[in-house]
């Protein structure tokens, strides 16, 4: 059995929204493009990039450089990952879990002066102070106009 031709469907604004083997019935609201009328620069393209970083022009696959809100989506990303990342440096879930478990034994035993129960909480002050600074720069980032904008947004060095 052959395979149905290699290609790409695109929507009327020629945003890609599938790539590939071509399904035997064509999806409404989409044109196919065949693969073989796609240069070699324009198939690279396509296996790079996600679909949603592509636009068909009518005669071109290009990379679609009106992606402030896709710019703004990937530096938020990064920004919560940094803070997660920050936050398990301090405390991998595993401990986390523990002195939740800790901190309720000691608040039932009406020992929130204790050491114990002060060091947990400082660490917990700790994971505040990271989550604000996530979402200020998240803040930062969503305010931002230009992609030169979203790029200055950056974690403070500590």
């Amino acid at each position: 059995m052959t395979r149905p031709a290699k290609g790409i469907y695109y929507d009327v604004s020629g945003n890609i929204t599938y790539s590939g083997y071509r399904p035997l019935a064509d999806p409404l609201g989409v044109t196919w493009q065949a693969s073989d009328a796609l240069s070699a620069s324009e198939r690279d393209l396509l296996s790079n990039n996600n679909h949603e970083d592509l636009i068909w022009n009518g005669t071109t696959l290009v990379l679609n450089f009106d992606s402030l809100d896709r710019t703004k989506e990937e530096k938020i990303t990064e920004i919560k990952e940094e803070a997660q990342q920050q936050i398990l440096d301090l405390a991998p879930e595993w401990k986390q879990r523990n002195m939740i478990a800790r901190a309720v034994e000691l608040v039932q035993l009406g020992q929130t002066t204790d050491p114990e129960f002060i060091a947990i909480q400082a660490v917990w002050d700790t994971v505040k102070v990271i989550r604000a600074t996530s979402d200020q720069l998240e803040a930062d980032v969503n305010a931002a106009n230009t992609e030169a904008g979203v790029d200055a947004v950056v974690w403070p060095t500590t």
